[in-house]
């Protein structure tokens, strides 16, 4: 029969025996994270969008965005007891929800997950948006900002995404977990999207018409005294008459000048298009013996003669003139001085 001496020896002999695995066994000890430490993966992309077409307004919350670090950690103690994995922990970034993954279960290189923008971030994706916008209106010519609102652009925005990296190393036996958290930031691709709006809002391009050179307008000029060469009783009158022939529509401007200081008010022919048209009726008059400045003296003692020319001088939009020689020659008339008279068109232009 025992004696309660030896139940308490045995019981005394259980707890060193524990006692000894605790102190002696490594996989009982407390674990401790040796090393944590994280860099950035591949940029994670946020997307901007405009809801008026005149800049980038709102963060594009459906879309996910991808997080992804590369990862330097170890716990003390790695062994796996009952079932136990070391390993705990996740990634957590300001600004954004984890929908999934982003978890630490064992000795990764890489973490990685799915996250909803919730915001704000440390760099605002919509403002990176709109100053590289301003940038390029300021800097590229030939573009509104319709232009690339329309169009859209990537911007690299470094340091974007404050991150947090934690970490649990738990206990592998009977023992206390370790934990630890180290801090960064992560760089992010903004996608500034495409606005249908803004396409809608591009100036038109001016239609640029073509200068076409024009040859003359003048094709061909006529003019005429009828009669050129008379002989008879004085005064004695001459009709002057011309014609003007265009190539294409257009103003002819034009007048009348003669010898003995002629001249005739400046008349204009419009023209809807190529053709010809008459000029403005032109008479003038010579009466010997009616005084005034313009006068000529009888030739020799026979009759009286006087010599004259009258030309058309065209004025616009080119410059010429045709001229014509007349000659009246006074019959039964007393020699003597003969003048010459200025007369009025038979007949108003237009």
């Amino acid at each position: 029969m025992s004696t309660p001496g030896g139940i308490v020896m045995c019981f005394s002999r259980l707890l060193c025996l524990i006692l000894g695995l605790l102190l002696f066994n490594p996989v009982s000890y407390a674990n401790k994270v040796e090393r944590l430490s994280f860099s950035g993966g591949s940029p994670s992309m946020i997307w901007v969008y405009s809801d008026n077409g005149e800049k980038w307004t709102d963060v594009d919350e459906s879309k996910p965005v991808s997080v992804s670090v590369n990862t330097d950690m170890e716990c003390k103690y790695e062994g796996n007891v009952s079932g136990k994995n070391p390993y705990s922990g996740n990634l957590l970034v300001a600004g954004l929800n984890r929908t999934s993954g982003g978890e630490i279960y064992s000795d990764m290189t890489q973490v990685k997950g799915k996250y909803r923008y919730v915001g704000p971030i440390a760099q605002d994706p919509v403002k990176a948006c709109n100053k590289e916008l301003e940038k390029r209106v300021a800097t590229l010519e030939g573009k509104t900002k319709y232009h690339f609102l329309s169009e859209g652009f990537i911007v690299d925005s470094p340091g974007a995404l404050q991150a947090q990296l934690s970490l649990v190393c738990k206990a592998t036996g009977l023992g206390f977990d370790d934990y630890k958290d180290v801090g960064g930031y992560l760089d992010v691709r903004v996608n500034c999207q495409a606005s249908p709006k803004a396409a809608g809002k591009i100036p038109k391009p001016e239609v640029k018409v073509a200068k076409v050179k024009l040859g003359p307008l003048i094709k061909t000029v006529s003019f005429n005294a009828n009669p050129a060469n008379q002989t008879g009783k004085c005064p004695a009158g001459v009709k002057f008459t011309g014609k003007v022939t265009t190539t294409r529509a257009g103003e002819v401007k034009y007048r009348y000048k003669g010898s003995g200081n002629n001249e005739s008010p400046v008349y204009t022919l419009k023209f809807s298009a190529a053709g010809t048209k008459n000029t403005a009726n032109w008479n003038r008059t010579i009466n010997p013996g009616a005084g005034g400045k313009d006068q000529i003296q009888a030739a020799g003692s026979g009759d009286p003669v006087y010599n004259g020319w009258q030309r058309i001088e065209v004025m616009s939009p080119e410059q010429g003139s045709k001229q014509v020689n007349f000659k009246i020659t006074c019959k039964d008339d007393a020699p003597g001085t003969m003048t010459i008279q200025k007369a009025t068109p038979s007949r108003a232009q237009k």
